[in-house]
């Protein structure tokens, strides 16, 4: 299931049920360096993804998310290649990663993502949260509300620069917070700034 392989594409989901048996790929490709945009729009309704979603390849994708039930398999991808921009706004609902194979949420993997959660709820299973995977990547996270779950860990700057704003809502962890890892390939860099919730 793609929204914007290629050009513009945008899918609003306003109840129902979407099965898809295989990936979700929002903003997959660039043309003669022209980025596609693509955008996800969930209201009410469930979607389920059988393997994983990637949320901007070569693109630009956006999330937005004020209701009903996202459920991912496997892991979320954002950002896959160096120039590419994805985001995700929560203000209600419910996203549910399974972690059944590779890191359960990269918000970021090559390229610039950002999250705003302002309600909803975010629940990560069986496998960790990790901000820029890769070296050039950037991952931002700004919480005025809502809830994150996870029961292994979460990484604030991987293998390079990512920032966490907590303002409110609640976030429960199982394992681990750990802001920026130091390794023998990268240097990651994380900032938590916790304001209130």
């Amino acid at each position: 299931f793609r929204i914007a392989e290629r050009g513009v594409g945008i899918c609003n989901v306003t109840g129902g049920v979407i099965n898809i048996s295989n990936e979700m790929e929002i903003a997959r490709e660039k043309t003669d360096g022209v980025h596609s945009y693509g955008e996800l729009n969930v209201e009410d309704g469930t979607i389920n993804v059988g393997t994983y979603m990637r949320v901007g390849k070569y693109g630009d994708a956006v999330i937005n998310i004020s209701g009903g039930i996202i459920n991912i398999d496997q892991y979320m991808m954002f950002c896959d290649q160096p120039d590419s921009n994805g985001e995700l706004n929560i203000s209600g609902g419910t996203i549910n990663v399974y972690g059944t194979s590779g890191s359960a949420i990269r918000i970021s993997r090559k390229g610039t993502a950002k999250v705003h959660m302002t309600g909803g709820q975010l629940n990560v299973y069986n496998r960790e949260f990790v901000f820029c995977q890769y070296a050039g990547a950037f991952g931002e996270l700004i919480m005025d509300g809502g809830q994150i779950y996870i029961d292994r860990y979460i990484t604030v700057g991987d293998y390079d620069y990512a920032t966490w704003t907590m303002n409110g809502g609640t976030i429960l962890i199982d394992e681990a917070l750990r802001v920026g890892r130091p390794d023998t390939i990268a240097d990651g860099a994380g900032y938590f700034e916790f304001n209130g919730g």
